[in-house]
């Protein structure tokens, strides 16, 4: 009985001692198996920051490569904008040519000898009995321009018509984007012919265009738009004046200013004075002065001209003093930017334009004796003649006429042929 006790005892005890190894075991096993139940805070923050790098790297890339395309889609459409706009440039000059060219045409074929055909003329037209009318638009590669004619000038000089057209082309070019591109040209063209008028007629002996005009004379003034002859020899002795007739001219053609006379001041003329300037009126003197000023020379010192061989001649900007006797002939242009003073005798045949700086300053002062046949312009506003000495101004057909004989022929074309005297593009 009591082995059999014993026996039970140490049997139990065995179990119990075999069960709590088999739980140690699994506890064991169940640490260290990868299919725990246990977390490892470690290894799960590692993951996510992997993904995060993962996904910004994506964005990045993404946004690089849409910069790039971006870069690529705007540089092509400026690409194709600088080509549609060179494109519209091209298309004006064509239509301008083929304007020029149609121009040339027309008055060949009217087969007409004098340059008065071009006289006749509108922004749109030109010539006569027929003449020519600009197509409105004219269309290149599809683009239209228009073109217009903003100036037409007639000089002639010995025999040749200096005639000198400035157009100007539009063009519009509608495609994605609207382009516009205007040019102007000046052409001019050389035609042999016969007996012509004078370069740059006039209809008075002084000519006042602008408004606030002064007139200041310390000595004597005397303007006279009767013919005058100049005398027989050049820059010396006194004129004649020719029988009355339709070539008497008013003394003096004014816009706004009246001068008054007195003692001091004689004006004469047919009328003496008028506010009826006629053809000759500022439009007319503007194209005037704006063809002779590529055609003259600078004055820098030396000769005028005489009446043999006279000159077109602007004096530099800033001040120019005649401190010595002085004679000339031709065309002399005293500019807004320039003035001049006389303090010795001068003696002139032919015109002289000056062009205020709308200062009323000093434009031209006038020390001594100065004596003019032929025809005095002022242009501009506020145009100031301080005349401390003796200034004569006589109306000259004559002198006026002798302008035919300045040498500009080469500068335009020859025989009807165009000749560019200058492009822009007109922004």
């Amino acid at each position: 009985m009591n082995d059999l006790a014993h026996d039970k005892t140490a049997g139990s005890r065995a179990r119990d001692i075999s069960g709590v190894a088999r739980r140690d075991a699994r506890c064991i096993c169940t640490a260290n198996s990868p299919h725990g139940r246990q977390r490892n805070p470690g290894m799960e923050n590692a993951a996510g920051f992997v993904l995060y790098v993962a996904l910004l790297t994506i964005l990045t890339a993404g946004a690089v490569g849409g910069f790039f395309l971006y870069s690529a889609y705007t540089h092509s459409q400026a690409v194709r904008r600088w080509h549609d706009a060179d494109q519209c440039l091209l298309d004006a000059q064509s239509a301008l040519e083929q304007v020029k060219y149609e121009i040339i045409q027309s008055y060949e074929a009217n087969g007409r000898s004098s340059a008065t055909w071009f006289q006749n003329w509108s922004s749109n037209a030109i010539g006569a009995a027929p003449g020519y009318t600009i197509p409105s638009p004219v269309t290149v590669n599809g683009t239209p321009v228009f073109v217009t004619l903003a100036g037409v000038t007639v000089i002639t000089n010995a025999g040749t018509y200096l005639v000198t057209l400035t157009l100007a082309a539009d063009g519009r070019k509608s495609a994605t984007w609207l382009f516009r591109r205007t040019i102007q040209e000046q052409m001019q063209i050389s035609i042999a012919a016969g007996t012509s008028p004078a370069p740059a007629s006039a209809n008075c002996a002084l000519g006042m265009y602008g408004t606030n005009d002064t007139v200041t004379v310390g000595s004597q003034l005397t303007i006279d738009g009767n013919n005058w002859n100049p005398p027989a020899t050049f820059n010396s002795g006194a004129g004649s004046r020719n029988p009355p007739s339709s070539n008497d001219m008013p003394g003096v053609v004014y816009s706004s200013t009246k001068i008054g006379t007195g003692a001091k001041i004689s004006i004469d003329g047919n009328p003496p004075q008028t506010n009826a300037a006629g053809a000759f009126n500022i439009p007319y003197w503007t194209q005037c002065l704006n063809t002779l000023l590529p055609l003259a020379t600078t004055y820098t010192g030396g000769s005028l001209g005489t009446r043999a061989a006279p000159v077109i001649t602007k004096l530099p900007s800033g001040a120019t003093s005649f401190s010595t006797p002085m004679s000339g002939a031709g065309i002399l242009i005293i500019p807004g930017d320039a003035d001049i003073t006389i303090n010795q005798d001068f003696y002139y045949e032919g015109l002289i334009i000056l062009v205020s700086d709308n200062t009323k300053a000093k434009d031209l002062m006038q020390n001594q004796t100065t004596t003019l046949y032929g025809c005095l312009v002022c242009l501009g506003n506020r145009c100031g003649l301080n005349i401390k000495g003796t200034l004569n101004v006589w109306y000259s057909k004559q002198a006026l006429a002798n302008l035919v004989n300045l040498p500009f022929a080469s500068s335009g074309g020859s025989n009807g042929v165009p000749c560019t005297s200058y492009w822009r593009e007109i922004h």
